[in-house]
């Protein structure tokens, strides 16, 4: 997990906004609930009164039909109402959940590179999906249910009071303090529950995700039931979660149940006294003692509402950790009149560090003139992604470093560097899509434009022997498409914008070294002017470069041309005699 948030716009923020910009649609629904609750509150006045009519036959038979008429009116009308307000208020709910999610992910992607390395997947998941659900509930049924809530007790004491007696109102009234005060005392425990329970959801989504990715390992391995076991775990730990949370609402309802029945007990004691003495009559006696009973329901819904509301608080408290992080990568200081960048390149003293614990680059120093070409080479870990990293700007560096076209990295809008650069990764991630739409990306090209980069990418003949040829699915992550097939759509997905500046980061590893060729040889001949900087262990890929440079441990250790680095006989020179006794594949000599 990464570092907690610190200040910036809170989850509580957004979710106020979103709710003030539906209240057009919350108002009219709280309207009609109140029109609900007054009618629901005049029920059992009217069948009090009709009972008192029955007993002591002091009306006559059109008034009781009267009253009977107005009786069966209003529970319709009540029904009636009860179905629009909640179309109004938990369909309404629904909407802030949609807005809210899309608030989520619309801040998660714009989010920097090391949040996503220092966040597991999993976790991220339970956030968007389960947190996103918890609060849509505190806002649609918790809301809700306080307004209805506070008229199912207010409107009857209002009538108790008015038409009956107030010490029996008060007497009604009696068992709600101290259930509220039970309520009050356990609800940080509800939410240090729910907590513990999201963080074990997120436990399980982040096994899950990384059992799927990892499949072929497992079996390979046969590691299938220690993976079980861990997931049993796992499961075991959110059982216990649940469990525990089980444990304190239990109590909840009951506790509420228990003081109304105490209160019922000792109204049906008093009441039945004063209806003994003639001092309230049978239908009041059953009218008190209905009110009583209502009252009930909604304070075993107070408990259900001090759960959803506490589990709303804690999913914001955990929302916080996405909406609080704020991208570093961003056009603060940009200059926003450029709209084109010359695609020269001048890296001057680069110091650079992931996390700022470890720097990775070391003093780096490079120019790379307009059309030209730079190759990096390198052990592993030895800084070339990171390179590549700092020139796409996916990691921010210091200002006075890196120039592009004459400008600062950090003064170049992100759209105009985005335009200008093509970027194909190591691993090269292929989306659950059709080959055309992964080569096309949302870049807005033609057909022929697509089937062009395709060619480029030496991947033309491959996708028409397909049998849905462009129109394949590729399935997740491409697991269809062979290692080469999936880098080769990573780079017909960069040469298809027809980038200015193209980087390559060891992106042609499960090709063999005749596809590199012809590869590398489209790019050369189709985009002419088109500056590359290409990381490799292979020489082949590099050796026409117009300046190669060796990276050991963040520093430059070796620089020049292929033939000026071959008469220097450093690490260069070492692998090319190593590759060129065992093949191209052979470059860990180290």
């Amino acid at each position: 997990m990464g570092k907690e948030p610190g200040k910036s716009v809170k989850t509580k923020d957004i979710v106020i906004k979103i709710f003030i910009s539906r209240l057009y649609f919350f108002i009219p629904g709280i309207i009609l609930l109140a029109v609900e609750a007054v009618l629901n509150t005049y029920i059992p006045l009217l069948t009090g009164q009709i009972i008192d009519m029955f007993t002591l036959k002091s009306d006559s038979l059109d008034n009781i039909k009267h009253h009977m008429f107005l009786l069966i009116a209003t529970a319709v009308a009540a029904f009636v109402i009860r179905f629009v307000w909640r179309y109004f208020l938990m369909g309404n709910g629904r909407r802030y959940e949609k807005l809210l999610r899309e608030a989520v992910f619309g801040h998660l992607v714009k989010l920097d590179s090391i949040f996503f390395d220092q966040n597991r997947t999993g976790d991220i998941i339970t956030r968007v999906i389960s947190d996103v659900s918890a609060i849509r509930m505190s806002l649609s049924f918790g809301i809700t249910s306080l307004f209805e809530i506070g008229l199912a007790l207010i409107m009857p004491l209002y009538i108790m009071v008015s038409e009956m007696s107030l010490p029996l109102a008060l007497t009604a009234f009696a068992a709600i303090p101290p259930i509220l005060l039970f309520l009050i005392l356990i609800r940080k425990q509800i939410a240090i529950n729910f907590t513990k329970i999201q963080e074990a959801n997120a436990e399980l989504s982040n096994k899950v995700d990384e059992n799927i990715n990892g499949i072929r390992e497992i079996k390979s391995y046969g590691r299938e039931d220690y993976e079980s076991g861990e997931f049993r775990r796992l499961s075991e730990n959110r059982y216990k979660a649940e469990v525990n949370q089980v444990k304190v609402s239990a109590l909840l309802g009951p506790v509420s149940r228990i003081g109304f029945a105490l209160t019922l007990g000792i109204f049906i004691i008093i009441g039945g006294m004063l209806v003994f003495n003639g001092k309230l009559s049978v239908g009041m006696f059953i009218t008190f003692n209905t009110y009583i009973g209502t009252m009930t329901a909604p304070m075993v819904r107070i408990s259900r509402n001090v759960q959803i509301w506490q589990r709303g608080i804690a999913s914001m408290k955990r929302l916080d950790l996405i909406f609080c992080n704020e991208p570093s990568i961003n056009d603060a200081k940009a200059d926003m009149t450029l709209t084109d960048i010359e695609p020269d390149i001048v890296v001057e003293n680069l110091n650079f560090s992931y996390t700022g614990d470890e720097t990775v680059l070391h003093n780096i120093n490079i120019k790379v003139k307009s059309g030209g070409t730079l190759g990096v080479m390198g052990k592993t870990g030895s800084g070339k992604s990171a390179l590549l990293d700092v020139l796409s700007r996916r990691y921010s560096c210091e200002d006075g470093c890196v120039f592009i076209g004459g400008h600062d990295i950090n003064r170049i809008p992100l759209d105009v560097l985005k335009k200008a650069e093509g970027c194909v990764t190591q691993d090269g991630f292929i989306f659950s899509d059709t080959v055309f739409e992964n080569i096309a990306f949302f870049s807005g090209a033609t057909d022929d434009e697509i089937i062009q980069a395709a060619r480029t990418a030496d991947l033309a003949d491959d996708i028409e022997d397909f049998p849905d040829k462009y129109n394949a699915q590729v399935g997740e992550r491409g697991v269809t498409l062979s290692g080469g097939q999936r880098q080769r759509i990573s780079i017909a997905r960069a040469v298809v914008k027809k980038p200015k500046i193209l980087l390559l980061d060891d992106c042609m590893s499960a090709v063999d070294t005749g596809t590199e060729k012809r590869i590398l040889d489209n790019i050369r001949n189709e985009y002419t002017g088109i500056t590359k900087i290409i990381t490799t262990h292979r020489i082949s890929t590099v050796a026409d470069a117009d300046e190669i440079i060796f990276l050991e441990n963040g520093h430059i250790t070796e620089r020049g041309t292929h033939g000026e680095l071959l008469n220097k006989r450093g690490h260069y020179y070492n692998l090319f005699k190593m590759q060129s006794e065992h093949g191209e594949e052979s470059y860990d000599f180290w």
